[in-house]
């Protein structure tokens, strides 16, 4: 419950509530069946305890539990009002005269006897606006950190009880039962109060020197503190103060820290404040919330019985009470016996008592008379708590299972992640958030001028929208991401943190970049096919009419071999001509079904002579047949086109594998997937050699008509693109990998035909 109250945005609560109404009328009832005649004054007295904190905070519920039991003997004649300023989670000027506003407009016409200030913020609301609300009223104080007489100056009609912690007795206490200690390691933190405790502590250093060896530890981090703690050795002891934010600013509520703490100590660890108790710690001389309160209680009482606040004291050392945890004493050999008198303990096992028969039925009836008064608060309560948890079980849910990462980063130039949900971790490729909180954000950044940029622009603007980065997952691997954060300032316009959301678009820009790349062809495709087209018919008169006077003039005739180069250029321009419509796919082909590897074995002779003496050609064939409705003749051109780019690549010699076998659909080692998605499976024929390769700019021009990198006269740049335009002819999707200096390896994506396909063509 406390967990979820955290979290509520409520400025305020009023004690005013099921629960206070419902003590009361229990009380009132046991009154009137104990006292039956006496009757009730009519003199009431009005006591407003103003809280700084929220309700549901341990410190603040066990002092105002401690205030109540205190003024419990005037219940008959008080009415007490509880206020929560709700500090923690907002305390700057502005806020504190917005709640001015409100106390005036809430009690116009209500006059307090007393009030009592718990904590800080509390009593300096009032130092402030007293005299303008409550003008007059007395006001008792406690919790306050270490108060100093001057803080009381210009206040009349104060006192109170001040906090502090007793770090000698806790010492003491401490070295009496562990005689041999060499070493104290105390913990606090750099906060306003932390820095007041270590001031206790090198105070009463020197009462120990030669006798114990003290290390203060406040300006590190968890993890190191952590690690620290679990190095100790027999012979040192952990005092253990608070510790609410650690060097990387990372914030801890009380529990969380402490048995963050007593969990990773190999040694005793005892504390000075009872918010640590029952979370690890073996004990100590705890300065109580519950004494604190309890204390400010009884100074309230004798306000409201007549006594002047100016001629009460102010009670400077903060009440203590020696308090050990049972449990955790037995683990390092504490006995009972050793510890003072009115030492409080939990978890102690219970001892065998000897019950009165009338005390036994007081209870029974008691029990069920508070039962049956409670019975309808219970459920009311239940209710209650359940819709809370629900609520917040949507809004955990809601950021949990999101799919964009979700994050909360510090704005420095290193920078570091606060808050992140699962989506976030998964992004980013580590194993937990805790690995992830521990990382720069820096570097996860590929360019860290791109970091710069990023925090400039959203210091200046205060939000940046879909901006894409180059970051690095925890593998080293490469991701682009698309970032929209925000920044969160103070009052004062200072930058305190970033909120954003991310999320991995690198597969979509890559299935971008595949799409552009393939309406290039086929735009390329569609204007090399119609050149090709028209072209080709200008040829046909041409060569038509070169042939009819080559035919008509004799063979003597000084014209002839005039005609004769009118025909072979012609013949040459025809064929360019169908490497062109090769790659736009509009020449005409003869398709049958075949088996791949015979196509591949019925080559490999001529394959040889193309490829000369110095190249090694080796086959390794699927072992079963890999049946493809094919023109032979239009795929043995691919592989010739193939094997005399492999060629050219290996001026000195090298080595060139032509592999067949069967991949599923969308299968290949580039990351690209081909553009094919009829078949259940594929035949696929992998071209391998062992020549100079290519870079990434030359890989992805490779197949346009005309391209090429060879010297010029060398080559047309026709070769590859009318391979390219053949498999796709046919159904099919050819892929490009190389390494500069390493080799190349193309990939022939071709449908097999399915066995009933095949048997149907057979009938």
């Amino acid at each position: 419950m406390a967990g979820i109250l955290r979290r509520l945005p409520v400025v305020m609560y009023n004690v005013d509530m099921n629960r206070l109404i419902v003590t009361y009328c229990m009380a009132s009832i046991i009154l009137l069946l104990c006292n039956a005649g006496t009757g009730m004054t009519a003199d009431w007295k009005n006591v407003l305890i103003l809280n700084s904190y929220h309700q549901g905070y341990k410190w603040t519920d066990d002092e105002t539990r401690g205030m109540l039991d205190a003024l419990a003997p005037e219940k008959n004649r008080i009415k007490v009002t509880i206020q929560y300023l709700d500090t923690k989670r907002l305390s700057d000027s502005r806020y504190f005269r917005n709640l001015r506003d409100l106390f005036a407009r809430k009690y116009p016409r209500t006059e307090f006897n007393v009030i009592i200030a718990a904590d800080n913020d509390a009593f300096t609301f009032l130092k402030k606006y007293r005299d303008d609300l409550f003008p007059g009223t007395p006001v008792v104080f406690c919790g306050i950190n270490y108060l100093k007489e001057h803080d009381l100056e210009g206040m009349p009609l104060v006192t109170g009880v001040n906090e502090d912690a007793d770090i000698a007795a806790g010492i003491d206490l401490v070295l009496r039962l562990h005689p041999d200690t060499r070493e104290i390691v105390a913990i606090t933190d750099t906060s306003v109060t932390g820095r007041a405790v270590r001031g206790e502590f090198e105070k009463v250093l020197p009462r120990y020197a030669g006798r114990v060896r003290f290390e203060i530890l406040d300006h590190i981090s968890m993890a190191d503190l952590r690690s620290k703690l679990s190095r100790l050795e027999k012979g040192s002891i952990v005092f253990y103060t608070f510790f609410s934010r650690d060097k990387n600013g990372r914030v801890f509520e009380y529990d969380e820290s402490t048995e963050l703490i007593t969990t990773a100590s190999s040694v005793p660890v005892y504390g000075a404040w009872d918010f640590s108790f029952g979370f690890g710690i073996v004990g100590g001389i705890l300065t109580s919330g519950y004494l604190q309160g309890k204390t400010a209680g009884q100074i309230a009482r004798r306000i409201l019985n007549g006594e002047d606040p100016a001629a009460i004291p102010v009670i400077w050392h903060s009440p203590g009470q020696a308090m050990f945890d049972y449990a955790v004493m037995g683990k390092f050999g504490i006995n009972k016996r050793q510890l003072p008198a009115d030492t409080v303990f939990i978890n102690e096992p219970p001892s065998a008592l000897s019950i009165d028969k009338q005390v036994v039925w007081t209870v029974f009836w008691g029990t069920v008379f508070i039962i049956g008064l409670g019975l309808a608060y219970i459920v009311i309560q239940k209710r209650a708590e359940l819709r809370l948890r629900a609520s917040e079980e949507q809004f955990r849910t809601l950021i949990t299972n999101l799919h964009v990462g979700v994050y909360r980063a510090t704005p420095e130039p290193n920078g570091r992640y606060i808050q992140v949900n699962p989506a976030m971790v998964k992004i980013l490729g580590y194993e937990s958030a805790e690995e992830l909180l521990q990382t720069p954000v820096v570097h996860l950044y590929e360019n860290q001028e791109d970091r710069t940029t990023f925090l400039n622009d959203i210091m200046r603007e205060g939000t940046v929208r879909d901006r894409e980065l180059a970051f690095r997952k925890k593998d080293g691997s490469s991701i682009i991401v698309s970032s929209t954060a925000t920044s969160v300032c103070d009052e004062h316009g200072v930058l305190q943190w970033i909120d954003g959301v991310m999320e991995d678009v690198t597969e979509k820009r890559n299935l971008e970049k595949q799409l552009r790349h393939a309406q290039k062809m086929e735009a390329i495709g569609t204007l090399a096919g119609g050149i090709a087209h028209d072209f080709n018919n200008i040829l046909t008169a041409v060569l038509g009419y070169a042939q009819m006077i080559s035919v008509r003039i004799d063979s003597s005739d000084p014209l002839q071999p005039y005609a004769q180069q009118i025909i072979h250029a012609s013949e040459k321009a025809a064929a360019l001509t169908q490497s062109l419509l090769a790659f736009s796919r509009k020449q005409i082909i003869t398709p049958i079904v075949q088996n791949l590897n015979d196509i591949v074995s019925h080559l490999y002779p001529l394959l040889q002579r193309i490829i000369g003496e110095d190249v090694i050609l080796r086959t390794h064939l699927a072992d079963r047949p890999l049946m493809i409705h094919a023109d032979a003749l239009q795929i043995e051109q691919v592989l010739m086109n193939l094997a005399a780019n492999a060629r050219d690549a290996m001026p000195r010699g090298g080595r060139i594998t032509i592999e067949t076998g069967v991949a599923p659909c969308a299968e290949t080692d580039d990351g690209e997937p081909p553009e094919i998605q009829q078949a259940k499976e594929y035949g696929v024929l992998v071209f391998s050699d062992t020549g100079r390769g290519m870079d990434e700019a030359t890989r992805l021009r490779i197949f346009e008509p005309f391209f090429t990198t060879k010297e010029i006269g060398r080559g047309t740049g026709l070769g590859l693109s009318m391979a390219y335009g053949i498999v796709k002819q046919h159904g099919g999707d050819i892929t490009v990998t190389s390494v500069p200096d390493q080799g190349t390896t193309f990939r022939v994506y071709l449908p097999l035909i399915e066995p009933e396909t095949e048997q149907d063509r057979k009938t």
